[in-house]
């Protein structure tokens, strides 16, 4: 389930959304009918520059001019519109072609009573729907806090032929039953997550938790900086930084021709130019066999072992990660992690042909018969891990340090526990 945090007014509030694992942040800009949620220009840039492709971006606008909506596009460095249902579709068209890359949501109002009041027939450019609640009385589109028929809702989804965002009225307590019957591919929420007019951390961390966990039944964790922290390539290391900083990042489709390396992963493309830059003659894996991982405990912060081994009793726990068999057995046996709490421990690209994180995925989702909304992916690394999840429609959580893995494990466990008591 895509989560959509709207309307976020300074980097601190983009912050705890992104902490919490929102998909999606939301910043208003270009107000033209009532509402408290509008920041400047400026204001939008410094959270978009804060979230630097952690995440999405969505630019929400009641701008109706393709010309300014460009600009201020160009100008705050989303990768997502969200357009006001005024806006011509002559304008619309404006923006495609000028924003070829930038992705399109197109609102639908629905009244309280479930009734359509957008006319759905004029909308030809979107890649993206949003259901979302009409205040008639005030003239406020979006951010009304208020609920609409969601068993319309989803009878209107199924007609649609684009994914489709259910908001209007949601909070903490009702996203899950909205989940159950409408289905939508995403939640966006706005004021059901304030207290006195202002964004919650908390009710953040709680919606997020409740649309994107309910339905949870297996994890994958990529293991490395998602179950611990820390340095990991020791001496070795000190050479991956040297090559990636000063060879690689200028020089990778050159080096990637004249060492014959493949569509792959980000990582296995750093490692395997750095050790043959280095003057190595053996393949990466059996160069990571030498005797070369030996480090001080204390130089890692890694997962509370306890509170995995009890994740690992309630849910199907996966591992995967981009590097060798014997690195990740190492590791394992370095933070005295059971292999056995794993359901699959997979190394990309050793144990699958496909050298892509989805090749991962998708092995876990057919050995053990699982559909993508029941598996939540747990990563560092957004484009890596994040962003193949989304594509394959799996639940994903972006994460930068293992103290936030070891809370996403306590929420999950919660879930469970909670629901038994």
């Amino acid at each position: 389930m895509i989560v959509k945090i709207c309307a976020n007014k300074s980097i601190n509030e983009a912050k705890f959304c992104l902490d919490a694992g929102a998909d999606i942040i939301g910043i208003l800009v270009g107000q033209e009918h009532a509402s408290t949620d509008f920041v400047n220009k400026d204001t939008a840039r410094s959270i978009c520059n804060f979230i630097n492709h952690r995440c999405d971006v969505s630019l929400v606008t009641h701008l109706t001019d393709a010309d300014e909506i460009i600009a201020l596009s160009k100008y705050i460095g989303n990768n997502i519109i969200q357009l006001h249902s005024s806006i011509s579709e002559e304008e619309v068209e404006k923006i495609v072609n000028a924003l070829p890359d930038i992705k399109l949501v197109r609102l639908i109002h629905i009244s309280t009573d479930g009734n359509i009041i957008t006319d759905l027939n004029k909308i030809k450019f979107a890649d993206f729907y949003l259901l979302d609640s009409f205040n008639l009385k005030t003239n406020q589109v979006g951010g009304t806090g208020l609920t609409h028929d969601w068993k319309k809702s989803a009878e209107l989804i199924k007609r649609l032929n684009k994914p489709t965002f259910l908001a209007g009225g949601l909070t903490p307590e009702n996203v899950s039953d909205a989940i159950k019957i409408v289905q939508p591919y995403g939640v966006d929420v706005n004021s059901g997550c304030k207290v006195n007019g202002k964004k919650d951390a908390e009710k953040v961390r709680q919606f997020v938790i409740n649309a994107k966990c309910k339905k949870v039944k297996g994890i994958i964790f990529d293991f490395d900086s998602t179950l611990y922290s820390g340095c990991v390539w020791g001496e070795w290391g000190k050479y991956i930084n040297k090559y990636f900083h000063e060879t690689f990042r200028n020089n990778a489709d050159e080096l990637m021709k004249k060492y014959d390396i493949k569509d792959t992963s980000t990582g296995f493309v750093i490692a395997t130019i750095t050790h043959k830059e280095l003057g190595s003659t053996k393949p990466f894996y059996e160069y990571q066999n030498n005797n070369i991982f030996q480090h001080d405990l204390s130089d890692f912060v890694y997962v509370n072992i306890e509170r995995l081994r009890r994740l690992s009793e309630l849910y199907d726990v996966f591992l995967v990660s981009n590097s060798s068999p014997n690195y990740l057995d190492y590791y394992l046996d370095l933070f005295k992690i059971d292999k056995d709490m794993f359901k699959l421990r997979l190394t990309n690209p050793f144990d699958i042909n496909d050298l892509t994180k989805t090749g991962c995925y998708k092995k876990v989702l057919d050995t053990y018969h699982l559909s993508p909304n029941e598996v939540l992916v747990v990563g560092d690394s957004y484009s890596a891990d994040i962003v193949p999840a989304i594509n394959m429609n799996m639940q994903a959580r972006h994460i930068t340090h293992v103290n936030e893995t070891n809370q996403i494990i306590e929420d999950l466990i919660a879930v469970i526990e909670d629901n038994n008591e």
